[in-house]
């Protein structure tokens, strides 16, 4: 991931376009899994979600190799299939590789033959698999793979995951302690790797440490100083995605100081592109160190100014979901739902400010929502979806003993609906296709 801002291309503008396509993404999570309770629908885009990182797929794959292209290839290979050379064995459950041994990929899949260097000087990391490994392609998003194809294609379909793989990239990877050791250990090895001199290195290093954060796994590391987060921060050669993971790590362990440091960069009149591309980890972190007075503080300058973009609003939206996401306790959640309720007439993201509301259970504007669905500012369909939606979770949201007395806002809800059933039954019947909890 790098810096989306260019010549032409405001930051600013970006952010807004971006709300767009958050618009499209929440229509999606609407049709798949429109609620979820125990969190904020989704991760803001600094993060990107929990996405596997290459160290899951290292430690999930059947063989992890490090090849080359032959300098002289086997007098038996054709030239449609591909061939490369073993450097080093990582990894082989099968027991079938060893240096300086040859191999060709399947013909008919995409293989090692198509992104191996033309150079024989040149490293690479492959990793390979068969149809039936179910770890490795339910990782890799290839669920294709198995669910009742093991036969999907025949004998180990290899991958490239890097090239131009250095000493110092290979011994990463093969120290890397795995996936089932305890979260704290894994992030104090990872942390040694940040903005190191490999980029290889450093990116996995961060990979790992980003995906922590969205797992809300993170904690502080003993062997990472706030200053030495603070600096990387703000160092302009950082990249931008990196940046705002380390404001929000800085939020994590910071003092003081550290929020001091984050309020003159928030407060600061001229952003240029690159700062907003950062922006929602900077507000997080401040969030976290401040709690209340620093919402207020971005309630008192980003949205009480009105002049701010959708996107600089959106900003400060992101950085509440983050806080939430992450369980901090200094702000408490009802405070938190009104700041996100004062955003909900921005059309560019009013669906969106919907479904959070509803993943924090507040369900205090059933009733507005109800008389304002399909008026001059909400008739949008994605609105629309959305608080039906909201209705219908408001519905499930009962007590876990069937005993209890059914709060009132179950009653309304099923109340609201049944009218949006009578004036417009197809667009409730839609939601309700394919809405449910998880």
């Amino acid at each position: 991931m790098g810096t989306l801002a260019g010549p032409g291309i405001s930051a600013i503008s970006f952010w807004d376009s971006g709300v767009i396509m958050q618009r499209i993404h929440t229509v999606i999570g609407f049709v798949s899994a429109l609620v979820v309770f125990s969190s904020p629908v989704g991760m803001p885009a600094a993060f990107g979600g929990s996405d596997p990182t290459l160290l899951d797929l290292y430690y999930a794959a059947e063989v992890a190799l490090i090849v080359k292209r032959p300098a002289v290839e086997s007098s038996a290979t054709n030239e449609k299939e591909p061939i490369a050379e073993t450097v080093q064995v990582l990894r082989d459950k099968t027991k079938s590789h060893t240096p300086g041994g040859q191999f060709r990929g399947p013909v008919n899949e995409p293989s090692t033959n198509h992104r191996i260097p033309l150079t024989p000087d040149k490293l690479v990391l492959v990793f390979g698999n068969k149809a039936d490994n179910v770890a490795y392609h339910e990782l890799s998003g290839r669920k294709y793979c198995q669910s009742g194809r093991p036969d999907y294609y025949a004998g180990i379909r290899w991958e490239v995951q890097a090239d131009g793989m250095t000493p110092p990239a290979i011994e990463f990877v093969v120290r890397s302690p795995d996936p089932t050791i305890a979260v704290e250990k894994r992030l104090e090895y990872f942390a040694k790797f940040l903005e190191g001199a490999d980029r290889f290195v450093a990116v996995e290093a961060f990979s790992e440490i980003n995906n922590a954060i969205v797992a809300a796994k993170y904690r502080p590391i003993a062997t990472l100083r706030p200053e030495q987060i603070r600096g990387w921060m703000l160092n302009p050669k950082t990249p931008t995605y990196r940046r705002s993971g380390y404001g929000v790590m800085l939020g994590m362990c910071g003092g003081p100081d550290d929020a001091a440091v984050l309020e003159r960069i928030i407060a600061r009149p001229e952003k240029d592109d690159e700062d907003w591309l950062w922006m929602e980890g900077v507000m997080s972190g401040y969030l976290l160190l401040n709690g209340e007075s620093g919402l207020k503080f971005l309630e008192s300058t980003v949205l009480a100014d009105p002049k701010a973009s959708d996107g600089e609003i959106y900003t400060v939206f992101s950085a509440i979901r983050i806080v939430r996401h992450l369980g901090n306790s200094r702000i408490a959640s009802e405070r938190l739902n009104t700041t996100v309720k004062s955003m909900l007439d921005r059309p560019a993201f009013t669906d969106v400010i919907i479904i959070d509301l509803a993943s924090a259970k507040d369900w205090s504007l059933q009733k507005q929502l109800f008389e304002r669905f399909g008026t001059a500012d909400f008739s949008d369909r994605y609105i629309k979806k959305a608080i039906i939606g909201y209705l219908i979770a408001s519905t499930k949201d009962v007590p876990k003993n069937a005993s209890e007395k059914l709060p009132r806002h179950v009653s309304d809800g099923e109340k609201y609906l049944e009218e949006l059933r009578r004036t417009d039954p197809k667009l409730v019947a839609e939601v309700e296709k394919f809405f449910y909890l998880r």
